[in-house]
């Protein structure tokens, strides 16, 4: 099936408002699923005060799909532009009231870092001291409202309170062709879409997403020279899994949404 594919590098179009770096889309699983709306920003390098105000969002995403519909809130990362704690502070300040505007309609607050997002993305992305990884890791786990997304793997959440309706992200923060960096491996990335897929065979009401930095090899992934850089690893993770919705960034020449199939 075509997956919806949101890259949110460049400027999008966020109901009806010329916003960069921002989408809201919608997404709707298979049968007995619950639509639900989908706040998405991604490579936004410090800029995220140059966006609409939270309660602007907020107001985008009830022209989508009401008031009342569930929400999930993510970023797909390099929110900062080189990691430093005081960056990582301002962007959780920000993501929390991001998330708090919608109340109990909040289903899912999460950050996936990106290859800038360097303190928190893991070991082997970049050369980042012990005790600046330590601070960082220390800061968001007290301060964050969500969830930090790091490797290959699987999160899931209830879309509504009897957790009928479920949704799964299931993510990769760094890809191997990435600058050469090689968190998570291949494998990796192929196990967590195989788990996800197999799961999917018998949970019928799960809307799935897939969240990466980098996007898939051959979608919305083209740099100003024509060249396409993402990910090959990716796409085929994605051809296994075939979630609802794509939700990818990294690539600052490539941004909106697509509705072909990935890989």
């Amino acid at each position: 099936m075509a997956s919806k594919v949101a890259g949110v590098t460049a400027t999008g179009c966020m109901a009806g408002l010329e916003v960069e770096m921002m989408e809201v889309v919608t997404v709707t699983g298979a049968a007995g699923s619950i639509p639900l709306i989908v706040v998405f920003a991604s490579d936004t390098h410090m800029r995220h005060a140059e966006l609409p105000s939270v309660e602007e969002v907020a107001t985008a995403a009830d022209a989508v799909l009401g008031p009342d519909a569930p929400v999930v809130v993510v970023h797909g990362g390099d929110a900062t532009n080189s990691g430093e704690l005081d960056e990582i502070a301002d962007v959780v300040e920000w993501l929390n009231a991001l998330g708090a505007v919608f109340g109990p309609r909040l289903r899912l607050l999460a950050w996936l870092p990106g290859n800038h997002d360097r303190t928190l993305s893991g070991p082997g992305i970049y050369t980042v001291s012990d005790d600046d990884a330590a601070a960082a890791d220390a800061f968001v786990t007290r301060a964050f409202d969500g969830e930090l997304l790091r490797g290959a793997g699987t999160h899931c959440v209830a879309l509504d309170d009897a957790g009928t309706a479920q949704l799964r992200v299931v993510y990769a923060s760094m890809s191997p062709s990435m600058l050469g960096h090689t968190l998570p491996s291949p494998a990796d990335i192929a196990a967590a879409a195989a788990e996800a897929a197999a799961a999917d065979e018998t949970e019928a009401s799960t809307t799935t997403l897939w969240l990466s930095h980098e996007p898939p090899h051959g979608t919305l992934d083209c740099t100003a020279h024509g060249r396409a850089i993402g990910s090959r690893a990716i796409a085929d993770a994605i051809a296994t899994l075939s979630p609802h919705a794509v939700l990818c960034g990294h690539v600052h020449d490539s941004r909106g949404v697509s509705t072909t199939p990935c890989g």
